[in-house]
């Protein structure tokens, strides 16, 4: 019996998996649980990436529209201020999640281009050229991740419901509000459970 380890990204229906370097392997004859007592991770994944087609901006500087490409990587929106030129300022709207876009000198912005929209909640096609305009929609800075699901293959019968299924996650944790780069610590010692191993 080997134990794989499987970070899914929802966004991109994709897994990471982490194989145990010498597999446990358990009688059949007996009754097992599986816990997980401790894991950090690094808040690393990407929300800006080419392949989201979510990585190019535009702007109006009051005589032409211009373009810019961002580099794939985790971009909070202090980062994406400074992509865009000082006329353009991209505000937390904290009381409703939006953002919103305050705007100097004759600047526009607009998002016809890919899917950077869906970040700052815009609409498709949308041309921002008022100060002060909220976005329609709620912000989506994460790009879509909102929980990380850490799974277990010796489970089948978790706490934790996927798509209103059970599943085989051990833990699930929210993202972080911290900045990209730091250290999640991820179990809280007072949520540990005990599931029984099924495999």
């Amino acid at each position: 019996m080997s134990t794989v380890a499987v970070l899914h990204d929802q966004t991109n229906k994709t897994d990471d998996r982490f194989s145990l370097i010498s597999p446990i392997h358990l009688a059949y004859d007996k009754s097992y649980t599986v816990t997980l007592m401790q894991c950090e991770m690094t808040y690393c994944w990407y929300n800006i990436n080419a392949q989201y087609q979510n990585n190019v901006i535009e702007w109006y500087d009051g005589t032409s529209w211009h373009q810019s490409t961002i580099a794939d990587g985790t971009s909070t929106l202090d980062e994406l201020n400074n992509i865009y030129p000082a006329q353009v300022n991209i505000n937390p709207g904290y009381a409703l999640g939006k953002t919103v876009i305050d705007l100097a000198g004759g600047y526009q912005i607009r998002f016809t281009i890919g899917n950077f929209y869906k970040i700052l909640g815009f609409n498709q096609g949308d041309v921002v050229t008022v100060s002060g305009t909220a976005s329609p929609n709620s912000a989506n800075i994460t790009y879509g991740i909102d929980k990380i699901l850490i799974n277990c293959s010796l489970i089948d019968n978790s706490y934790v419901w996927v798509n209103g299924q059970p599943s085989n996650a051990i833990y699930t944790v929210s993202v972080p509000s911290t900045p990209p780069g730091s250290r999640i610590n991820v179990v809280d010692p007072s949520s540990i459970y005990a599931l029984p191993v099924t495999d």
